[in-house]
């Protein structure tokens, strides 16, 4: 009898933590916390410091835990959402956008991470800068 006691403790312990583990498993790795919330557009220019798209006040991207964004650029008409994958191997942030109403194309994009701290984020995409503040 305290061997089968024994037994089955010992199971409910295993299974506990292995449950523990799976759950642990699915959450961000330390450099996707940092790019989890709300930031806002700073400036987005080319190599030669210029504007390439005009930035408000009130324009920001939002990084959500559940790998989703969203982000508006009111000024310039600009409005989008999809989901974001993180390749830390490579400094790699890739969009997939939610199509558009009416529309069926999926646009995903890839941006290197130039810097990724708790306050600042700099994003690179061929010639074109995206600078944010937190």
């Amino acid at each position: 009898m305290k061997i089968i006691t024994i037994h089955k403790l010992t199971l409910t312990i295993v299974v506990s933590c292995l449950l523990l583990l799976a759950s642990c498993s699915g959450g961000l790795t330390p450099k996707e916390k940092l790019l989890v919330g709300k930031w806002k557009f700073e400036y987005i220019s080319n190599q030669s410091g210029e504007n390439v798209k005009p930035v408000g006040e009130n324009d920001f991207m939002e990084v959500k835990e559940d790998k989703t964004f969203y982000y508006i650029l009111n000024e310039a008409g600009i409005e989008s959402k999809g989901t974001w994958k993180l390749d830390n191997a490579n400094n790699g942030l890739s969009y997939t956008y939610t199509p558009k109403e009416g529309s069926e194309d999926i646009l995903m994009r890839t941006y290197f991470v130039t810097i990724l701290s708790e306050t600042q984020l700099i994003l690179q995409e061929n010639d074109i800068t995206y600078s944010f503040k937190k």
